[in-house]
C-alpha cells in the first residue's frame, strides 16, 4: 500500500522591495540567487518584465524551499532551478542530492503592479 504526502509551499514579495535590493547589491544579488540559465529568460523582455521576473523567481524559490522545510532539508538557493518550457511555463529542476525528494514539483505564480505571489506543491509517494 502506498501513502501519499503532498506538501505546500506559498510566499509573496513586494516587487519595490526587489528593485531596491536590486539597486543596490545587483550582480551580488543576482548572483548568489540564480543561474545563468534562469536570468536568461527574463532579460530580453525589458526592464519592468526582468523585475517582475526576478521578483517571481525569488517568490518562487521561497516557496519552494518552504516544501524542503516541512520534509527538515535545506536546499541552497541555487540547488533549485526555475527554467521555463518553450510554451512559458515554470519548470522546477533540483540539483543533487535534493532531486529525488519529491515525486514532482508543480510551480504557480502570479503578480500585480506591487506584488508577487508562488505557490508550490510538492508530493512524495511512500511505499510500505
Amino acid at each position: 500500500m502506498s501513502n501519499i504526502q503532498i506538501f505546500t509551499g506559498v510566499d509573496i514579495i513586494e516587487i519595490e522591495r526587489v528593485r531596491t535590493v536590486l539597486e543596490r547589491f545587483n550582480h551580488v544579488f543576482l548572483g548568489k540567487l540564480f543561474v545563468h540559465e534562469e536570468l536568461e529568460f527574463y532579460r530580453k523582455r525589458g526592464t519592468r518584465r526582468f523585475l517582475e521576473g526576478i521578483s517571481a523567481l525569488f517568490a518562487s524559490k521561497e516557496a519552494i524551499k518552504k516544501l524542503f522545510l516541512r520534509r527538515g532539508m535545506h536546499p541552497r538557493w541555487k540547488d533549485i532551478l526555475i527554467l521555463h518550457a518553450p510554451s512559458g511555463e515554470p519548470v522546477v529542476q533540483f540539483a543533487y542530492p535534493f532531486d529525488h525528494c519529491f515525486q514532482s514539483v508543480s510551480l504557480s505564480f502570479s503578480h500585480s503592479d506591487r506584488h508577487v505571489v508562488a505557490v508550490a506543491i510538492g508530493w512524495v509517494v511512500d511505499h510500505d
